[in-house]
């Protein structure tokens, strides 16, 4: 993923309560935040550091928090729908055939 031209990044470092690693967050693990892709930050957290699944939970989080304070202009992209969202639509399409065959 290449950093955006348009966008500011964090350079500082990112200290979490109950780790001992201070990381510098990457621009690709920034841009999946920005975007509302949690996962795929916690993903990329997860193979830049090594970190368990738990732990690079926790970074995501108080990365996204500090991001939140520094840039307080920028506006992050909730991730819409997902997985409840699909299965709303596809819940709401079966209801409707039922109700026409009967």
């Amino acid at each position: 993923m290449t950093p955006k031209a348009d966008r500011q990044y964090l350079n500082t470092p990112v200290q979490v309560p109950g780790l001992t690693l201070t990381y510098v967050p990457s621009h690709a693990v920034q841009d999946h935040l920005f975007a509302g892709e949690k996962i795929a930050a916690i993903k990329q957290l997860r193979e830049e550091t090594g970190l368990g699944l738990k732990e690079s939970k926790d970074l995501a989080e108080a990365l996204e928090v500090q991001m939140r304070k520094e840039f307080p202009a920028i506006q992050f992209q909730p991730k819409s729908g997902g997985c409840l969202g699909m299965g709303l639509i596809l819940l709401a399409a079966t209801s409707a055939a039922v109700s026409q065959l009967f």
